[in-house]
């Protein structure tokens, strides 16, 4: 076959081709958090999600919290001998904050093995372990770089039930609503029971607000969020639900595109149109 009948024998794909390129350009850039390519993006985002809002956002997210990129990095604040022991209990926070905020979204949480040193870095989440109601300081970004911004618990003795203490059969199931829960806050997310129209009956929701307030309220009250204490299930068990997802994407968009896997079809796509030239 000459080029010229190659090229004629391609022209429908040749637009899916193109598209397919320049999707997996901008997939390895953002991939890669190229510096002001990724700023840009994020902006792209944030006013994507202005406008979404507007009509189908919902939750109690604190909009000026919100970070300005989608790869966020996290350190632990404890020593060497900590660090070995909670090993475990550290990886399954990873695990479920993986399987939660970062699988529904354009977010990547980087630096999970990582211990918190004294130099200030960029988009950095400082997390701590005490045996303690877990908490954050501040939502969102006003967390960045601040000592013990996240307080978690792996423990349970003094906090939660003690079906949650290692060993207990419910402690995986604890480690995932509190990792979930915190982490939500931690992008900016509030407690859904503080909205001004949570229906504040002994039916549905006897829970007083607690903690900073978003400013921004979009849609019916969601009962079923991770950040509602009102959840019929202790804060949803850690599972996200259609609103938070439909949140986590509004702010920090949709999940990224594989760029391995884009290639992979383009190179899919011309092996059929050479099979085909050889029958």
């Amino acid at each position: 076959m000459d080029l010229l009948s190659f090229f004629e024998k391609i022209k429908p794909i040749r637009t899916a081709f193109q598209y397919l390129k320049t999707f997996s350009l901008v997939a390895c850039l953002a991939a890669c958090n190229a510096g002001d390519d990724h700023a840009a993006s994020d902006t792209a985002i944030k006013k994507s999600a202005l406008v979404n809002e507007l009509s189908t956002g919902r939750g109690f997210p604190l909009t000026s919290s919100i970070w300005r990129s989608t790869s966020l990095n996290v350190c632990w604040e404890m020593g060497g001998s900590e660090f070995v022991a909670t090993k475990a209990d550290r990886h399954l926070v990873r695990r479920f904050v993986t399987e939660s905020w970062q699988a529904v979204s354009a977010l990547r949480f980087t630096g999970w093995d990582d211990q918190c040193g004294s130099a200030l870095r960029p988009f950095l989440i400082r997390i701590s372990v005490q045996d303690v109601n877990p908490y954050v300081r501040r939502l969102g970004s006003f967390n960045e770089n601040m000592p013990g911004g996240m307080v978690l618990n792996f423990t349970f003795q003094n906090y939660g039930y003690k079906s949650c203490q290692p060993g207990d059969f419910e402690h995986e199931l604890c480690m995932k609503l509190v990792a979930v829960h915190e982490f939500g806050h931690a992008l900016g997310f509030a407690h859904e029971q503080n909205r001004l129209d949570t229906p504040h009956e002994p039916a549905i929701c006897d829970e007083a607000p607690q903690g900073q307030n978003g400013d921004a309220i979009f849609g019916p009250w969601d009962k079923e969020s991770v950040m509602n204490y009102c959840a019929i299930k202790w804060m949803a068990h850690g599972n996200l639900s259609p609103v938070d997802i439909q949140m986590a994407r509004a702010y920090y968009g949709t999940m990224r595109p594989d760029p391995a896997s884009l290639q992979s079809s383009v190179g899919s796509i011309m092996s059929l149109v050479l099979e085909d030239d050889d029958q």
